[in-house]
């Protein structure tokens, strides 16, 4: 009988997946708590009265709504539903001397750019979609380039994990094309890496390469360490399935070594559990338990069943 190994892709396609409403950190200042964005939203005064200064609430509930949303996906659908209504209820221009709309465009495509993701994260892949189009039928009016590709990105990202490959690539390279355009290197590393993705989903390594290699170049350039760290162990992956076990745990390593430097608890397990997958195609069995059973560590540690259950298999092998 075939022995099954239990063992993990690094694939992170959802680095693409960006808030429209993260505080950017420069110089002195830093992204606002939960705790700071919750006594922001009880300062606002309850009021039938809609002013500019409602625009800054539709910000708040979003970004508020982000932060719980991997933990709380479901409060972060409430708040980013009553974003979307506040929003809509607003009747002016940007402040740019635009003429004046009904409704904020801008804050209702970034709730339903949220309302988008809470679903995704809860599974919901039609209704994911269905907010993700949305967001770019808004954004598209607005002629708001980056908020576009961040769309086109997200979709790619839905049907990648529906297992729609025709679909996913082809909305991630609209979102590559337009990320090229504006110049924004950030968006063109995560969809060059989320391409390479749906190739090894596919199986096929050959084309994968290559992208993940331009992703890892764009991102070391950026001096982006969670992105070096992913697309490193993600290169690793595919030498695995090519059975080039020698470059496989080059990248290994090198990623295990990026997760240690960020004190990235998930993704140091997994790496160790990796290097165990490789030594144990290469029947290095003592070479391999050490491995597994620092991940299984880990992953006991971090309170990771999924992980913890993998890893129990493998030293079982």
């Amino acid at each position: 009988m075939k022995k099954l190994l239990l063992f993990f892709f690094i694939v992170f396609a959802s680095v693409a997946w960006q808030s429209h409403a993260q505080t950017k950190q420069t110089g002195g200042e830093r992204s606002r708590t939960i705790d700071s964005l919750k006594a922001i939203l009880k300062s606002y005064p309850l009021t039938s009265q809609v002013s500019s200064k409602d625009t800054n609430q539709v910000n708040t509930l979003n970004e508020l709504a982000w932060k719980i949303s991997n933990n709380n996906p479901d409060t972060a659908i409430i708040l980013s539903t009553q974003a979307l209504a506040l929003a809509n209820s607003l009747s002016f221009g940007e402040g740019r001397g635009e003429a004046s709309t009904v409704g904020w465009q801008k804050g209702i495509a970034n709730s339903y750019h949220n309302l988008a993701y809470f679903n995704y994260l809860k599974g919901n892949y039609p209704l994911s979609l269905a907010y993700n189009f949305k967001a770019l039928k808004i954004r598209e009016a607005l002629k708001d380039k980056k908020g576009i590709s961040k769309s086109l990105g997200n979709i790619g990202i839905v049907y990648d994990d529906q297992a729609d490959y025709p679909k996913a690539l082809s909305y991630y390279f609209k979102a590559l094309k337009m990320a090229e355009d504006l110049g924004d290197k950030k968006l063109q590393a995560n969809n060059l890496g989320n391409i390479g993705v749906v190739y090894v989903h596919q199986a096929d390594y050959p084309k994968a390469l290559p992208y993940y290699f331009k992703a890892l170049k764009m991102a070391e350039d950026l001096g982006d360490k969670n992105s070096i760290a992913a697309w490193l162990g993600n290169i690793g992956v595919v030498y695995k399935e090519q059975a080039d076990y020698p470059k496989a745990l080059s990248y290994y390593f090198k990623a295990l070594k990026a997760n240690e430097e960020l004190g990235r608890k998930n993704g140091i397990a997994i790496n160790l559990g990796n290097i165990g997958v490789v030594y144990m195609h290469q029947a290095d069995y003592p070479k391999a338990l050490p491995y597994y059973f620092k991940a299984l560590k880990m992953a006991e540690d971090l309170g990771d069943k999924n992980s913890i259950a993998a890893w129990l298999g493998n030293i079982g092998v």
